[in-house]
C-alpha cells in the first residue's frame, strides 16, 4: 500500500498521530517498495513550533528506510533554503520565527527571541543561521537535495502541481516554481492522476470545515488538510494492486 501526506508545518504531534493511523506501518517500511511507499509532498516548517523535529523525523525515516520512503521539497521548505544560503537574511524572513527558533534550545532560544524583536533583528538571523549549518550540517544538506516530484507510471506525486498544457511533456514542461507554487489548481483530466498538497483542500470544496482528501471525479487528489487549523494530516491511501484511493 502507498500511504502520502503534505503539509506537515511544523505539527509534530499531528505528524505522529498520521502515522499511527497506517495500520501496516512498519510492512511499508520494509516490504516490496513496488507496492509499499510512505510518501511526504513537502512544506514541513513553519507555523507549528516544531520544524526541525518534523524534519529530523522525516529525515530519519528516509535514512532508515531509503527504498520505501519518499520525501519531496515543498515551497515553505526551499523558502528556509533560501534563508539559509542568500547574502540578504532580512529579504528571506517571510516565515514564522517558530520555525528558526524550533532550532535552538533554551537560553539561545530566549536571547535570540530577544534579538529578533530588537532594532537590529539581522544579527540574530545571523546567529541563528550560523548555528543551524554548525549543528545540522547533515539535515540542511538532505532538504537542499529533495526531489521536487515523483512518479510511477500513473502517477506524480508532487508538492504544488505540474505544467498540464504540456500533456505527455510535462516532465520536460514544468519548472520548479510550478511544482512548488503552482496557483490556482488545475481539476480536470489528465493522462496520469496528480497528487498534490499545497492547497487546502477546504478551498477546493468550497467548505471552510472540509479538511480531507479532495478528489476532483477525474485525475487529481489534493491532500493538503490545513493542519494548522484541523490539528489533523489527512493521508491518502493508494493500492497499487487495485487501483484504488482511499483515505485514513
Amino acid at each position: 500500500m502507498f500511504y502520502a501526506m503534505s503539509d506537515i508545518h511544523g505539527h509534530l504531534d499531528a505528524l505522529e498521530d498520521a502515522l499511527k493511523r497506517i495500520p501496516d506501518l512498519e510492512a511499508t517500511l520494509t516490504g516490496d517498495p513496488e507496492t509499499n511507499r510512505l510518501i511526504f509532498l513537502g512544506d514541513y516548517v513553519d507555523q507549528g513550533s516544531h520544524s526541525r523535529e518534523v524534519l529530523q523525523r522525516i529525515f530519519d525515516l528516509q535514512t532508515t528506510y531509503p527504498d520505501n520512503v519518499v520525501v519531496i521539497k515543498g515551497n515553505h521548505d526551499e523558502w528556509f533554503i533560501e534563508f539559509l544560503t542568500t547574502r540578504d537574511l532580512l529579504a528571506t524572513t517571510t516565515y514564522i520565527p517558530e520555525t528558526l527558533l524550533s532550532f535552538l534550545d533554551g537560553a539561545d532560544r530566549e536571547a535570540v527571541k530577544t534579538e529578533l524583536s530588537s532594532r537590529d533583528p539581522e544579527t540574530a538571523l545571523q546567529v541563528i543561521r550560523d548555528q543551524i549549518h554548525a549543528d545540522y550540517a547533515q539535515l540542511v544538506r538532505w532538504l537542499k537535495n529533495l526531489p521536487t516530484y515523483w512518479k510511477t507510471p500513473t502517477q506524480v506525486f508532487v508538492h504544488a502541481g505540474i505544467d498540464e498544457d504540456a500533456q505527455e511533456y510535462w516532465e520536460q514542461g514544468t519548472s520548479e516554481d510550478i511544482m512548488l507554487n503552482k496557483f490556482p489548481a488545475t481539476t480536470g483530466p489528465f493522462l496520469i492522476d496528480i497528487i498534490a498538497g499545497h492547497i487546502g483542500t477546504y478551498a477546493l470544496a468550497g467548505d471552510q470545515n472540509f479538511h480531507d482528501i479532495y478528489f476532483d471525479g477525474s485525475s487529481h487528489y489534493f491532500i493538503d488538510g490545513t493542519v494548522e487549523v484541523s490539528g489533523r494530516i489527512p493521508v491518502l491511501t493508494y493500492d497499487p494492486t487495485t487501483g484504488r484511493y482511499g483515505s485514513i
